[in-house]
């Protein structure tokens, strides 16, 4: 499978306040979705991946606060025309928690770890339109091994994984490239053993 995983120097966006706004229905979220904007805020995250008419776009991550809330908008950018093709904003009520992006097997993978107040995040979205396909609940609907419930996570992207902690105690690995769970961590490090790679 395809993976691309990408990280600049924080920045800062001065962006604008002209966009049309409208509410993400279909992402069964409270997200705010936005066309044609510049980007806003602190720089996070990005990835590069591919968009269309052979081209490349960027999904961008920055974050800004007013008072006490924090918003974290995410935006699938086209470098050449220098426009927002699509964004949306999720609120927060503390710092925004650490957040990875990753392009893996044509789909946008977003995950959150816990932070005070905020639990563990994955969402998972379509590259080219950013509708979300699949959702921490639907993602933990799928394993057997997280019907206790999530409680901690940590991605990493050498070798693309997720360390996942669960209510009931679990400790299971969930391979992105393979889309395939492990009980442990010795599971998936013996699952190597075939393509003779280094852990």
């Amino acid at each position: 499978g395809l993976l691309i995983y990408f990280w600049v120097y924080p920045t800062y966006f001065a962006g604008n306040d002209k966009a049309e706004i409208s509410t993400d229905k279909k992402s069964g979220s409270d997200r705010k979705v936005s066309k044609k904007t510049s980007l806003k805020g602190i720089f996070m995250n990005a990835i590069i991946l591919p968009g269309e008419n052979e081209k490349n776009n960027l999904w961008v991550m920055t974050y800004r606060n007013k008072g006490t809330r924090y918003f974290v908008n995410t935006y699938i950018y086209d470098p050449i025309a220098k426009e927002t093709i699509k964004s949306f904003e999720t609120e927060y009520q503390n710092f925004p928690p650490q957040t990875k992006l990753f392009y893996i097997n044509d789909e946008v993978w977003k995950i959150s770890t816990e932070t005070t107040g905020i639990e563990a995040d994955i969402n998972v979205y379509d590259p080219l339109s950013g509708e979300e396909k699949m959702n921490k609940r639907s993602f933990t609907d799928k394993f057997p091994e997280l019907q206790g419930g999530i409680s901690k996570i940590n991605a990493y992207g050498e070798l693309p994984k997720i360390d996942i902690e669960t209510k009931d105690g679990r400790k299971p690995v969930y391979d992105l490239l393979k889309d395939k769970m492990y009980d442990n961590y010795s599971e998936y490090r013996n699952s190597f053993r075939d393509d003779k790679t280094m852990m």
